[in-house]
């Protein structure tokens, strides 16, 4: 798991707890019931981010995903209702951005096409994982437009769209194509004294750091699904579909 400096983990989470009246930004109802209220911001997951629960060899897409739970799309309330009453707990695997992790839940809600999740009892170690995923989903939804005249002088061209995390943690750099959607995208993390990046293009994608480093196997995985957590985190800035085209050649990437 990659750790910043303890300032900019103070300025995130600060940053995130105004979020929580911002369903714009990705939560799922702009006036929850108050039953539904949520403690922690959630992440909205299109299709294109590829999130699952598996539970009994049964799997369903992930809706939303936060550090307290999760909602699932399911085909039959009824059916589901059966098999998990309100209040069951049970453990189940979540497959998040190439990472698989089994985690016990609670039902807490069913409705006709969704179910919600809390996550309960969770140890020092599941919440590890959680926060190693959602912490750059986090970052990635905080992301700000960055001027023209502060970005390195290949990206000024009008074709490229440029952002930044706090205090320059965080740089993404997308390239338009004709029809305006990301056909290359450059996402830049620092991690201590390093810099950490992934490339997309119609080449492929490249992940390296630097200072220049042999990477293994291992390490270049976590690097590129950390970047792709961050693109879903700015994905949801919007709602838009211009990062599906990146984000599934960066799933497929992890999947070779």
């Amino acid at each position: 798991m990659i750790h910043f400096q303890r300032s900019f983990l103070q300025k995130l989470r600060s940053a995130l707890s105004s979020l929580r009246a911002r369903p714009r930004l990705g939560d799922i109802f702009a006036d929850p019931p108050h039953s539904s209220r949520r403690r922690f911001h959630r992440h909205m997951l299109e299709s294109s981010a590829r999130v699952t629960f598996t539970v009994n060899e049964e799997v369903f897409s992930v809706i939303d995903i936060g550090y307290g739970g999760a909602r699932i799309a399911i085909e039959n309330s009824s059916r589901f209702r059966e098999q998990f009453a309100l209040d069951h707990s049970f453990s189940g695997r979540f497959n998040i951005i190439g990472s698989r992790y089994e985690l016990r839940v609670k039902v807490i809600g069913i409705g006709e096409e969704s179910a919600s999740l809390g996550f309960d009892d969770l140890n020092a170690i599941d919440q590890a994982f959680l926060s190693s995923v959602l912490y750059f989903m986090d970052a990635g939804i905080l992301l700000k437009a960055v001027p023209k005249h502060s970005v390195n002088n290949y990206y000024r061209q009008p074709q490229w769209l440029s952002y930044g995390g706090i205090r320059g943690n965080i740089e993404v750099h997308l390239h338009l194509d004709e029809e305006g959607m990301v056909d290359e995208a450059h996402v830049f993390y620092m991690r201590g004294f390093k810099q950490d990046y992934a490339l997309f293009s119609a080449k492929g994608v490249a992940v390296t750091s630097r200072p220049a480093r042999e990477l293994d196997l291992r390490e270049k995985r976590q690097i590129l699904m950390q970047v792709l957590c961050v693109l879903v985190g700015l994905r949801q800035i919007g709602k838009t579909q211009r990062l599906d085209r990146i984000i599934a050649q960066g799933l497929t990437k992890l999947k070779a």
